[in-house]
């Protein structure tokens, strides 16, 4: 964990002090990657993850899941979906419209935080620290009320099969939070709470009594899916602290450091992608993960001009 994060913290830092001849060439090299492994993400796609199974093979990974490319390129389609942002911030500077475009498809929670910046980049900085504050706040909450809502029986609306499970999975997390509240359960305690043999079928059955939803999993099966709800089950509320501390601070550098509308824009819009994604999908801790937003971040750092900075010329004014 620990070098984990110092690899990081060097990632940044070397982003951070790159002269204007280096951050021309990392400019390139960023759209040029991007662009290169976007493609090979539609390749694999296309032919049903042939140059995954292809790799696993070679290292004697099972490739059950051959046969649905979603399955194996789950994290390769996440990790894709943060590092578009500094390959767009990248060709919007250097008006590189045609890459922009195409580039622009991936994003979503993201897109919407850009676009609210640039509209209104003094207030919307402000709200989105309150609203980390009041989500944070209010995590341990949100899936009792949800749960509520939704009832024991019946479709529950839009929500898909996945969602409903973490929606049971975050219930649980809630219960264990209301345990201990204050220090947690220890660090990356979530997936020693239980184990195969508490698993249990679950069932949800729609008004006319037939099968909805079922499962076989153990309450919490290794983390709960959600980073906001491990940080709280594990580290408690000092835990989840100095997490909304961190976050916090990112917002205020953003606010503070970056003068341009849009530069703002793409540091709250990455931010608004990691915490979305964060917030509904992997452990905090995996070692791959903190590893793909260490580099997001050294990647953000090297594209935004320093702070007080002037633009290259091939920049929009």
């Amino acid at each position: 964990m620990a070098l984990t994060l110092l690899g990081g913290l060097v990632l940044v830092n070397t982003g951070s002090t790159m002269d204007p001849k280096e951050r021309t060439w990392f400019e390139g090299a960023v759209v040029a990657g991007g662009c290169t492994g976007f493609g090979l993400l539609v390749v694999e796609f296309l032919s049903g993850a042939s140059m995954t199974v292809w790799l696993r093979d070679l290292v004697g990974k099972p490739s059950i899941n051959a046969m649905n490319p979603v399955l194996l390129l789950n994290s390769a389609t996440t990790v894709a979906a943060l590092y578009v942002w500094p390959c767009i911030w990248v060709a919007w500077c250097r008006r590189w419209w045609l890459v922009f475009a195409g580039l622009l498809a991936g994003l979503a929670c993201g897109a919407v935080l850009f676009g609210a910046v640039v509209a209104g980049p003094r207030v919307v900085p402000a709200v989105s620290a309150a609203i980390l504050v009041a989500g944070v706040a209010a995590a341990p909450l949100i899936p009792g009320w949800v749960y509520t809502a939704v009832g024991d029986v019946g479709e529950p609306g839009p929500m898909s099969f996945s969602g409903y499970h973490r929606l049971i999975i975050w219930e649980a997390t809630a219960d264990h939070i209301r345990n201990r509240p204050v220090l947690g359960h220890g660090f990356d305690t979530a997936r020693a709470l239980y184990d195969s043999s508490d698993r249990r079928m679950n069932y949800r059955f729609r008004a006319d009594g037939t099968v909805w939803w079922k499962s076989h999993f153990e309450p919490i099966p290794l983390h709960p899916h959600n980073a906001v709800l491990q940080i709280w089950l594990e580290l408690g509320v000092i835990g989840a602290a100095m997490m909304l501390g961190m976050l916090l601070v990112i917002v205020a550098a953003v606010a503070v450091a970056l003068r341009d509308r849009f530069d703002k824009a793409f540091g709250l819009g990455v931010l608004g992608s990691a915490v979305f994604i964060s917030s509904v999908s992997y452990g905090i801790w995996q070692a791959w993960w903190m590893g793909a937003l260490a580099l997001l971040a050294a990647f953000c750092v090297g594209a935004l001009p320093p702070p007080g900075g002037r633009r290259p010329e091939h920049a929009v004014s």
